[in-house]
């Protein structure tokens, strides 16, 4: 037994005069010290007496004394136990204390060390009785040791990690059955009415942590996914009444912003999931991005890992936030997603991503049965939700036209009108009476905000003065002669030239921006502000803009349904009204018809008919071919037909003549004559002629490479032989050389080619010349004769534009036979029609390439310049809508819209969707590629262009469609898809080209030689007007009284039943100036 330390007492002193009788101290031994040492403070607190020096003196170890209460006077009480460690004796070890502390645990009654921790952690009343225990407990709860493994959480794991912990002492150790909720339970436990009973009483400590680890977790997980649905994260769509959802609310989807915000909100559900997605070999990437150190994972993958053979099937992805720029498959975004979608499950309202997802796969046409499927598992929403949800985008749009609209009640319209027919092909699965295949006709439309345009540019009073003065009777073949700048064309021509040099040819791609900036600079006559267009569409409806009523019903549709702008809003205004070439002609009718009405709102007075120029190109494109493609086919034959024939591209129809597969015939046809040109003028520089297995492209570079003969030519060198290559081969000057009257400079033409070492092309006979041409659907008519010589390029003596003894064209009713074509002609004058013809080609095509490049570089200057010559050109080739509608736009140009008038409309007549140089469009194939989406999601057989689903879910968001489509891959990390077609290689094509024109000297001139003809069409389209048909159109457009209809033929420029026939890549320039197809985006929102 230990003895008490208040055993015994010893007084301070002995009273005075009193003699004290002590007994001889009792002698302790070594261990006895220690003990007494060791409790010695022990019940400080706890019993009521003081400890003194007597008290403690008469201990003894058979037993205390009985204490007083009070000390005797003058006994001094012994100091309070300390602070300090108890010095143990030398040899003691941590064992041994433990031991020690235990026995005394033991002794206060405590049966283990469980029983004094949850005595300690028990919140009782004396808490505040000994404030020791208590701030002795909090330290420890509070982390204030020092010493991490004297940590709470070191001692708890130190428990679940000891072996000792994973049996208990009375049972074998068994699989661990965790204590899970009901909704956590497999399916066949789940709807149980009694569930197995809890297996609590058998844990292991090892199992009892881990399932209470798991308890404390789904708590956790519960409070953090509660926190997650609350609106301010915005991961729920809570819209307040009246409100609806908006595009831009849509297009802010971000998976990494989101993955922010739930890693910051959610970190507990973010580990978990991430810990399941995120495997070693990310994990090691992942450290190795973090410390700046490059690793190469040469291990064979295993289970788990990503293998080569899966990245190459996975798209490349973009280097994000936090991923690093080796990881081809994002762990953490599958994470983001996979609690996305349990949100999904949790909140019915947290379906921001799942309406993002539906959007998107509502745009590619799904199938309903995958919506379903997809809903089913929490990605997507269900296609009625779909529709109810564009239905309300759509009303967004709706307000957008509204406030355009009233903004006219202050001030002019900062918008223009842009429409075309669109049809839908309906096939009945049953055709019975009364059901068959039918089509579907209706009218779409879009508006355009205006750039760059004054504050009184759109007043209708200046204009409409000038056409009541009919000043446009000043109007005269001399003026629209004068009016084209020759200069700038000749400019323009070498610049092209040297630009399909550039190019094509390896060792001269240094010079390839110097000619661009020839286009972009020195010939640049008005380019356009680089900017993003602001466009929205506009409802469709079942209107037949093909007709006059039709065309009066959609204007009134728009202004004033759509819209809503009053009618004496429009009363000083003017509204650019953009279409092509039938829609404007209709426009032109309808106020015509309307002239006598009493306000300016009815007789249509605000309406500006602007031509647009995608279908003028598309015609000019046709006109092409239908001169240049002779039909028959032999040896001997050369020509468009044969080439195309040659190119292995015998399916293409010149008839329907599809726009893209005839522009890159036209663009390899030509850039191969301009390089066979180059080989020319390079044999004729050096004298070396390659012989005939050296391929063209190749002989190119051998003159060109380091080392060739012509390998220090410099750019001016070169752009002065690629001006000789126009004046030679291209322009109207080429075309009289060609004729063979006037004598052929050497300067200009080179030596001439010796005739013996030339085979004239023949026309085959005439029964092999027998064959059906697709061109002839009605009796041929003559072409109209050529005159004998024209020079329009630099006012040659030739020219002879203004004879007045000249014949008018005869009157005849136009069908495609009688428009202007290939035809065999006698070889009267000698001279040689083959190269003539081939002139005739390069000169055509480089009107269409020049607008092609001008339009999309953003130069509207220089469109118009081509379209001053196809004022005369498309006459002279049989195309009379057009003809005309050029010639109304020079009266506009030139007489009848003020400076501020003609300024908005230049800066207005294209459109760039992405605000990109190199990216602009004309407006109507802008409208073309809405019309191919409207019917891509035309997908019920029961709607027609005014159902509800087409004209408003549909149509009012194909902005909204288009920006989803492009910013889609980009959420998810991906490179979006470009959208333009893999460059092919046409270097084969090419050379095959060349080895014909060398074979057969195609660019040389040959006396004598025959073949085919074809008129140049520009002088036969200025006899044409200087015949009369000038005069008549400036009579029929100023006396309304005579207006008629003098080319009835309809425009067929397109058939809208062939739905794939627009694809989404306009023409494009490179920043080298180099031609391309790139992806088409339906623009900004407003």
């Amino acid at each position: 037994m230990i003895p008490s330390p208040y055993a015994f007492y010893v007084p301070l002193s002995p009273s005075p005069g009193v003699q004290s009788l002590t007994p001889p101290p009792i002698a302790l031994t070594e261990q006895e010290t220690h003990e007494r040492r060791f409790i010695a403070g022990a019940f400080d607190d706890v019993l009521p007496i003081q400890e003194t020096e007597a008290n403690t003196q008469q201990s003894t170890p058979s037993g205390p004394s009985t204490p007083t209460k009070t000390p005797q006077r003058g006994v001094r009480p012994i100091s309070r136990r300390s602070r300090a460690r108890f010095p143990w004796p030398q040899g003691i070890s941590e064992a041994d204390r433990l031991l020690v502390a235990f026995r005394c645990l033991q002794q206060a009654g405590f049966d283990g060390l469980g029983d004094f921790i949850a005595a300690a952690l028990r919140k009782q009343k004396w808490e505040k009785k000994h404030s020791p225990v208590t701030q002795f407990v909090a330290n420890f709860l509070q982390c204030r040791s020092l010493d991490k493994q004297t940590h709470p959480i070191a001692i708890v794991d130190a428990m679940y990690s000891d072996d000792r912990s994973r049996k208990r002492y009375d049972t074998e150790s068994r699989p661990i059955q965790f204590e899970l909720p009901r909704y956590a339970l497999p399916p066949s436990l789940r709807l149980l009415a009694t569930l197995p009973p809890s297996p609590t009483g058998t844990y292991s400590t090892h199992d009892a942590f881990l399932n209470w680890a798991l308890q404390r977790m789904i708590e956790r997980w519960r409070e953090e996914a509660d926190a997650l649905i609350d609106p301010v994260h915005g991961l729920v769509r809570i819209t307040r009444r009246g409100e609806t959802p908006t595009w831009s609310q849509m297009l802010s989807f971000s998976i990494s912003k989101h993955q922010e915000t739930i890693a910051t909100v959610a970190p507990a559900i973010f580990a978990g999931i991430t810990t399941v997605s995120v495997n070693s070999e990310v994990q090691e990437k992942l450290e190795a991005a973090a410390t700046g150190l490059s690793q190469t994972n040469s291990r064979n993958p295993s289970v788990g890992q990503e293998q080569a053979e899966d990245e190459e099937d996975q798209p490349e992805a973009l280097p994000s936030r936090g991923v690093p720029s080796d990881v081809k498959r994002d762990p953490w975004q599958g994470s983001i997603i996979v609690i996305l979608v349990l949100l999904y499950f949790k909140y019915r309202f947290a379906i921001i991503f799942p309406t993002f997802v539906g959007l998107f796969l509502y745009t590619c046409n799904v199938h309903r049965d995958v919506f379903s499927f997809l809903c089913r598992i929490g990605l997507s929403i269900h296609y009625s939700t779909v529709l109810n949800i564009l239905n309300n985008l759509a009303s967004d749009s709706s307000e957008h036209l509204i406030k355009l609209g009233a903004a006219c009640a202050l001030s002019q319209p900062l918008f223009l009108l842009l429409f075309d027919n669109i049809n839908k092909m309906q096939r009945a699965w049953r055709k019975v009476l009364g059901h068959s295949d039918t089509i579907a006709n209706g009218t779409a439309a879009t508006v355009i905000g205006l750039e760059d345009v004054t504050y009184d540019a759109m007043q209708s009073a200046p204009l409409l003065e000038n056409v009541r003065a009919r000043k446009r009777q000043n109007l005269s073949l001399e003026q629209l002669l004068k009016d084209i700048d020759w200069g700038h064309i000749r400019g323009v021509g070498g610049a092209t030239v040297l630009g399909v040099w550039a190019k094509s040819v390896d060792s001269l791609r240094k010079h390839q921006s110097a000619a661009a900036e020839l286009l972009t600079v020195k010939h640049a006559k008005h380019r356009l502000r680089e900017r993003r267009s602001v466009i929205r569409t506009m409802r469709t409806t079942n209107v037949d803009e093909s007709q006059t009523t039709g065309v009066a019903a959609e204007l009134s549709n728009l202004i004033s349904d759509q819209m809503q702008i009053a009618g004496h809003w429009l009363n000083c205004w003017l509204v650019m009204v953009c279409g092509d070439q039938l829609s404007i002609d209709r426009i032109r009718k309808l106020k015509i018809y309307t002239a006598k009405t009493d306000n300016a709102f009815d007789r249509h007075d605000y309406a500006l008919p602007i031509l647009q120029l995608w279908h003028l190109k598309w015609n000019w494109q046709k006109a092409i071919f239908r001169l240049h493609w002779y039909q028959p086919t032999g040896k001997g034959i050369f020509g468009l037909h044969h080439d195309v024939d040659l190119l292995q591209r015998s399916k293409f129809n010149p008839i329907k003549c599809d726009f893209y597969p005839a522009h890159h015939i036209l663009d390899d046809r030509f850039d191969s004559l301009i390089l066979h040109i180059l080989r020319i003028l390079c044999e004729e520089r050096t004298g070396i002629i390659h012989p005939a297995c050296v391929t063209l492209l190749e002989g190119l570079e051998l003159y060109f490479q380091d080392g060739g003969p012509m390998a220090n030519t410099t750019f001016d060198e070169l752009l002065d032989l690629a001006n000789l290559a126009y004046r030679r081969y291209i322009g109207n000057s080429a075309y009289e050389d060609a004729q063979g009257i006037w004598p052929r400079d050497p300067n200009i033409h080179g030596p001439p080619t010796p005739v013996q070492a030339n085979e004239p092309l023949v026309l085959p006979p005439a029964g092999d010349a027998a064959v059906d041409d697709p061109m002839e659907e009605v009796e041929e008519l003559d072409a109209p004769d050529e005159p004998d010589t024209v020079d329009a390029d630099n006012g040659d003596p030739r020219d002879n534009w203004n004879d007045e003894n000249e014949r008018p064209a005869r009157k005849k009713r136009k069908t495609r036979a009688s428009k202007a074509k290939a035809a065999e002609a006698k070889n009267i004058n000698g001279n040689d029609q083959c190269f003539s013809t081939t002139v005739n080609f390069l000169r055509m095509t480089f009107l269409y390439m020049e607008m092609c490049s001008a339009v999309a570089g953003g130069d509207i200057g220089r469109v118009f310049e081509v379209i001053k010559v196809l004022q005369f050109s498309f006459w002279g080739a049989g195309s009379t809508n057009y003809g005309n509608e050029l010639l109304e736009l020079a009266c506009n140009f030139l007489y009848e819209f003020p400076p501020e008038l003609m300024e908005a409309v230049l800066n207005n007549y294209l459109v760039n969707t992405l605000g990109l140089p190199g990216h602009w469009l004309e407006l109507d194939l802008l409208q073309e590629h809405h019309n191919f989406w409207i019917k891509r999601l035309f997908n019920s057989k029961s709607q027609d262009f005014d159902s509800k689903h087409l004209s408003e879910a549909v149509s009012l968001n194909i902005h909204g469609f288009s920006e989803l489509r492009k910013s889609f891959p980009e959420t998810f990390g991906l490179k979006p898809n470009s959208g333009i077609h893999a460059k092919s290689d046409t270097s084969s094509d090419i050379n095959a080209l060349g080895f014909h024109y060398q074979a057969d000297n195609i660019l040389r001139y040959i006396p004598g030689r025959n073949g085919h003809v074809v008129p140049n069409e520009f002088i036969v389209g200025r006899q044409i007007l200087a015949g009369g048909k000038l005069a008549e159109f400036l009579e029929r457009t100023t006396d309304p009284s005579k207006s008629r209809q003098v080319h009835p033929e309809m425009d067929n420029s397109e058939d809208d039943s062939d739905e794939d026939r627009f694809p989404a890549n306009p023409i494009m320039l490179t920043s080298s100036g180099a031609r391309h197809l790139d992806a088409f985006s339906v623009g900004d929102m407003w």
